[in-house]
This record gives structure tokens, C-alpha cells and sequence, in this order.
């Protein structure tokens, strides 16, 4: 580990103290507000996903304070910068997927976890971490790594093995950065 670097642990994990995981208003937006500043770690713009440093940056923006209960128009706010930062420093592109239906219809699929996945594909590309940017490379990638065999795309992924890939091309985006220090 370089030195004066951060030291990253997910929330939740043995070390992290009562005090740090309620350092996060209750309500019911908390988890989504988590899960996207758990993005912004595993597209490498921060360097500590604990609910501490996701608390102190909601004080900062916001003023909220752990431990008080918030409607989830309250976190609306946040989310909607966090939301925002990950479009604009990451290129995370939050617009529904669009697919067509088996009536002929255009359906919508919102699919955030996707969108992330895709983003850090892109950042692996431009960084010479994978040959091919396109998402069927995605998709083909996704597919050896969940071990589904020919999935048509990463979009056939559950939540949990979108999860893990997003977890595994966090690792790899967060070595190359470090490479790159």
C-alpha cells in the first residue's frame, strides 16, 4: 500500500466501529444514497466507501447528521448529486435501457447497476486495461466471469452476480489507478 493512502473497507466490516455505521440519517433513501456512493468507490473517485466518510460528505452538502431520521425527499438532494457526479466524472449514463418488446413495443429498463458496469468498462478501456470498449465485449466478459456461459449481454445478470462483477472491475479500475500514482 502506498503511503498516506486511505484505507478502504466496505461498511459493515470487522474494524468499523457502532459510531461509523450510525453516522447515516434512518429512512428509507439510505440505502439507495450507500449504493451509489459505493459506486463512486468502485469507479475509483473515492478512496473510502465507509458509511463515515459517505456521513461526513452528506454534513458537508447537506448538513444532515447521523442518526436522525430523514424522509427520503431529505436524501433526494444528495442523491441527485451523487447521481450527477458519477454522469459527470465517471460517465455513468443513468437513462433506461430501452428494449423491444415481444408486441412490438419499445420497453424501458431501468438497470443502474448496468449503467455502472458500463462505465467501468469504458474507464478500463480508456486506460488500456481491456481491448475491446463495446458492451458486447462487456457482455462476453460478464458471461466467463459469472460463468453463465453465452449470456446475450450483461443485462442478463441477476442483482447479486452485477454486484460481484461490479465489485471484481472496481479491484481492477483501482489498480490501474494505483499504477498510475
Amino acid at each position: 500500500m502506498r503511503r498516506g493512502a486511505a484505507i478502504s473497507r466496505a461498511p459493515g466490516q470487522p474494524g468499523e466501529s457502532a459510531t461509523e455505521r450510525a453516522s447515516l440519517p434512518s429512512g428509507p433513501a439510505t440505502g439507495k444514497l450507500r449504493a451509489l456512493w459505493n459506486s463512486a468507490y468502485d469507479l475509483g473517485l473515492i478512496h473510502d466507501r465507509s458509511d463515515a466518510a459517505l456521513g461526513a460528505w452528506l454534513h458537508r452538502l447537506a448538513h444532515l447528521d447521523g442518526g436522525a431520521a430523514t424522509a427520503p425527499a431529505g436524501l433526494d438532494r444528495p442523491i441527485q448529486a451523487l447521481k450527477a457526479w458519477l454522469a459527470r466524472a465517471a460517465g455513468v449514463d443513468w437513462r433506461p435501457h430501452l428494449s423491444l418488446g415481444q408486441d412490438g413495443r419499445v420497453r424501458e429498463r431501468r438497470r443502474p447497476r448496468a449503467r455502472v458496469l458500463e462505465a467501468q468498462w469504458r474507464l478500463l478501456h480508456r486506460r488500456g486495461r481491456v481491448r475491446i470498449g463495446s458492451e458486447a465485449a462487456l457482455g462476453a466478459y460478464a458471461a466467463r466471469y459469472t460463468d453463465l456461459g453465452r449470456a446475450e449481454s450483461h443485462l442478463a445478470l441477476n442483482d447479486a452476480q452485477t454486484d460481484a462483477l461490479i465489485r471484481h472491475l472496481g479491484k481492477r479500475i483501482r489498480a490501474a489507478s494505483a499504477r498510475h500514482d
